[in-house]
């Protein structure tokens, strides 16, 4: 016979499904997406987890860590395959009855939404009223439960006792007698003295029963009861619910303390529910810890009462803690809607975060701060939304936790194929060998100064990652498949497309005036890219497009302090994205005239690039500022972790072999060691390399060992082999020869050729 998978049970299934012990159904694994799987069925790979602890205080944290799959980054939901939620055993249903139950004085609120002031409160040594009517509004309201053990509802519902209270009334535990006795919840919705009125509530909340979404609790009917003998309040109205065996996230002290990573966790599947909610047309309208129920590894939102249909009139019912400050005026929307999941976000990450002013958690904090903007303009404009901006937050603390990367594709900005480099990753070309700069090498030191600058600030501007096409733009279509990676091509097809001039018919696309900016930058026309900007802006209204594109054209024009700040209220605006970080490292590092701001520099490239490693850009950029500060196997630390399967690996070798073989500064001091010049061997060896590419990265490694030599003090072997200085001379003029005789033109070949005589032996007598 099977048993029953709930936390703490392993009761038997009887013929009907449900288990004798819990007299419940087993839980079912959640699918992606949301949705819900029949009785008995489990999604791939998605194991239930099953707690054995009866009887204790459950830990927060899961008794056999796991390595989570990477993200797909094919949906906003992506962060939730990178935690683990902890197994969390709740309390048997007759537990969960309280003894004595009674409400505290400063949650005693009139129970009309437009009013909710304190009520009932004992004044000048008198006692508390537990009921009466409200002296703002003559609501009446009673804090004393309606319901005794033993009551039946409906015909079928037999009441245990309470186990909550709610904004609208006690909570109470019920059994189904119809249905094995099943447990439920009893929500009372409403008192009033005309059953009409109370069936009219009942009308109101029928589509409460139609909601089927797996982090949101069930309802199974809405029931009037008259308690024999009369009641001063008539009849009383009530929801009944699915019973959740689990604990309010606000009672932290019941099941031990979450990580901010389990947090992140239990908000985006909040937000997939509100997403749920919101495309069904309805609003949740009262978030709060309170309404959260945390049970085996899942969440439920359990307070129904006061969803609503989008739209519809008055202000809903809003604890004033959590409430959006234009409610009043607009009614619940979307808008306030995710306020209340900002502010529950933030009450969660201070109760359960030991050090929330961290500045590991600037990202999340930036995040709770547009959630909860005043201006709902301002807030993440859905639920899907912010949860993509959570999954990129939840990302970069799990890497920073676990000095993972964890790559997924950003749903805002495209993958840059350029890369950020000043041309370190590249073989050298031969004009390297045709400068005067060389010829004074050849006789005075041939392994030159490396180049630790970093790009053209035009050249960074038009290398960072461009953003995705608005999908609601009107030519969203044509730039996502007909337009050339060639800026010149591309322009030419954006001038047949849409013509600037307004009379045009589509003159009306922002994306493809944005786009003509980002190729105008590629060619070095800051002009025509600031005139395209210009034309976007008068048909976008403000927001981050417009402040990274206005960041993009300060950078390429070296106004440093005006791209921070334009840079810096995209990361305000989109706190998961790592584009906008990179871009911020990129003015850190051209600013930076101290060691103290280059180290800022480079730890702002290290971040981004321990998070994801599509950002090979970032290895680069800290590469660059560890050379600027000596720390040559600090450079070449940070080019090794580009994996194999970038398409940036073989440029990232070849930076590390130039590093190799380069001079950090003037004296001995300054040149590689025996390890460099061995290293610098093994990367040749196993580089892919045409035979002129080949000579070239040759050649630096031959002016290398020939400075070692020339330096070492007399009786000293500076060199990890025997070769002489006269040997290395010969070798190295016979490439510079070889270069000589694959010059385009007679003049380079009778420089180069100067080169190799220059640094030919000299014949003793």
């Amino acid at each position: 016979m099977n048993r029953c998978n709930r936390p703490g049970c392993g009761g038997e299934l009887d013929a009907t499904g449900y288990c004798g012990r819990c007299l419940v159904p087993p839980l079912v694994a959640a699918p992606k997406g949301g949705g819900r799987l029949p009785a008995g069925e489990r999604a791939p790979g998605r194991p239930v987890p099953v707690s054995t602890n009866r009887g204790a205080v459950p830990s927060a944290r899961p008794a056999a860590p796991v390595q989570p799959p990477r993200p797909s980054g094919d949906d906003p939901w992506w962060g939730l395959s990178l935690v683990t939620l902890p197994t969390i055993a709740g309390p048997e249903p007759d537990r969960a009855v309280r003894a004595a139950p009674r409400i505290p004085e400063e949650r005693r609120l009139c129970p009309d939404p437009a009013c909710r002031r304190p009520v009932g409160t004992g004044l000048d040594g008198q006692p508390s009223l537990l009921e009466g009517r409200c002296p703002y509004d003559g609501t009446a309201y009673s804090f004393v439960p309606r319901l005794s053990r033993g009551d039946l509802l409906s015909d079928r519902y037999r009441v245990e006792g309470c186990i909550g209270h709610g904004g609208f009334g006690w909570v109470y535990l019920a059994y189904d007698e119809r249905l094995n006795n099943r447990p439920v919840a009893l929500k009372g919705l409403i008192d009033a003295e005309d059953p009409t009125r109370v069936e009219a509530a009942a009308e109101e909340k029928r589509f409460l029963i139609d909601l089927r979404h797996d982090d949101i609790v069930d309802i199974y009917d809405f029931v009037t009861h008259e308690p024999a003998g009369g009641s001063r309040y008539g009849y009383h109205g009530y929801l009944v619910m699915e019973y959740v065996p689990g604990y309010s996230l606000e009672r932290p002290e019941l099941f031990g303390r979450l990580e901010t990573e389990q947090v992140i966790g239990y908000v985006l599947r909040v937000l997939r529910a509100f997403q749920y909610l919101h495309d069904s047309q309805y609003l949740f309208c009262d978030l709060k810890p309170s309404n959260l129920m945390v049970y085996g590894s899942r969440i439920k939102l359990i307070d129904l009462g006061a969803v609503r249909e989008a739209g519809a009139p008055g202000s809903g019912a809003y604890s004033e803690d959590y409430m959006a400050p234009e409610l009043v005026v607009t009614g619940p929307t979307v808008a306030t809607d995710l306020h209340t999941v900002g502010r529950t976000l933030e009450s969660l990450f201070r109760w359960y975060t030991a050090d929330p002013d961290s500045a590991r958690f600037t990202s999340l904090r930036r995040l709770i701060s547009r959630t909860t903007h005043d201006d709902p303009q301002l807030r993440f404009a859905s639920a899907a939304e912010l949860a993509g901006q959570l999954s990129g937050v939840l990302r970069e603390l799990v890497s920073s936790r676990d000095s993972s990367q964890y790559t997924a594709p950003s749903l805002l900005f495209a993958r840059s194929t350029t890369l950020i480099d000043s041309g370190l990753g590249a073989v050298p070309p031969l004009g390297r060998w045709t400068s005067t700069a060389a010829l004074r090498a050849a006789t005075e030191g041939s392994c030159r100064p490396l180049a630790t600058a970093p790009p053209t600030p035009v050249t960074a501007a038009a290398g960072l990652p461009e953003p995705l096409v608005d999908a609601r733009d009107s030519a969203a279509g044509f730039l996502r498949t007909s337009v050339s990676t060639d800026p010149a091509v591309a322009l030419s097809q954006l001038a047949s497309y849409a013509d600037p001039v307004p009379a045009s018919a589509h003159a009306s696309s922002p994306e493809v005036e944005l786009l003509r900016c980002r190729l105008h930058l590629r060619l070095d026309d800051l002009e025509a890219a600031r005139a395209a900007l210009d034309r976007a802006r008068g048909l976008l209204r403000p927001g981050w497009r417009l402040n990274w594109h206005e960041g993009l054209i300060a950078l390429a024009e070296q106004q440093f302090g005006g791209a921070e700040k334009m840079f810096t209220f995209c990361c305000q605006m989109l706190p998961g994205e790592l584009a906008p970080r990179l871009a911020l490292a990129l003015c850190a590092e051209y600013r930076a005239a101290t060691d103290e701001e280059l180290d800022a520099a480079a730890a702002a490239y290290l971040s981004v690039w321990r998070t994801d490693s599509w950002h090979e850009g970032a290895a680069f950029g800290h590469a660059r500022t560890r050379l600027r500060r000596g720390d040559r196997a600090g450079a070449v630390s940070a080019l090794k972790q580009i994996p194999d399967t970038s398409p940036h690996h073989r440029a990232a070798r070849i930076a590390a072999l130039r590093i190799h073989t380069g001079r950090l500064d003037a004296g001995p001091e300054g040149l590689p060691d025996r390890a460099d010049l061995a290293e610098a061997e093994q990367v040749l060896a196993a580089l892919p390399l045409d035979e002129p590419e080949r000579r070239r990265l040759g050649a630096l490694l031959l002016e290398a060992r020939l400075d070692r030599r020339r330096t070492s003090r007399p009786g000293r072997i500076a060199s990890d082999d025997e070769v002489t200085e006269h040997e290395l001379r010969l070798e190295l003029e016979k490439e510079y020869r070889a270069f000589a005789r694959g010059a385009p033109d007679g003049n380079l070949h009778t420089v180069l050729v100067d080169l190799a005589n220059a640094v030919r032996p000299v014949t003793k007598r």
